[in-house]
């Protein structure tokens, strides 16, 4: 089986990064994500996609965007997949639970320091989701 890597990461919040004067200016980590992530879903949902590992950490993923892997996984061979200190919503756990319960593959998900605040029925949700693999 095909396997592909996706390692896309930001500097961690509070540290300054060094801008080259004549580089075009940096983008929002949302921006990134939607000019970045949004084709990389679309490609996802593709019958015979070869992903079978994506790692999205570090990345500030908006709400559109995890609506779009959301969406993506029901289609997705992906069998790991990591949203660690994405900036994860209770609105967006809420999302990826409906993506997680149509996917068949996903094996390994870590959504380790996102902002899950413990609001009734996300978390819930998404744990009912992945208890039914």
């Amino acid at each position: 089986a095909c396997r592909a890597d996706l390692y896309a990461h930001r500097q961690p919040r509070g540290e300054e990064v060094y801008q080259d004067p004549d580089a075009p200016p940096l983008h929002e980590p949302e921006d990134f994500v939607s000019c970045v992530a949004l084709p990389l879903f679309a490609e996802l949902a593709r019958p015979g996609c070869p992903l079978r590992r994506l790692d999205l950490s570090m990345m500030a993923l908006s709400v559109p965007s995890v609506h779009a892997l959301a969406f993506a996984l029901d289609r997705a061979p992906l069998e790991a997949l990591r949203l660690d200190w994405c900036c994860l919503t209770n609105e967006c756990f809420g999302m990826l639970a409906q993506g997680v319960l149509l996917n068949r593959h996903l094996l390994d998900l870590s959504l380790r320091g996102n902002e899950l605040t413990g609001a009734h029925g996300c978390a819930s949700a998404l744990l009912d989701a992945v208890g039914r693999h």
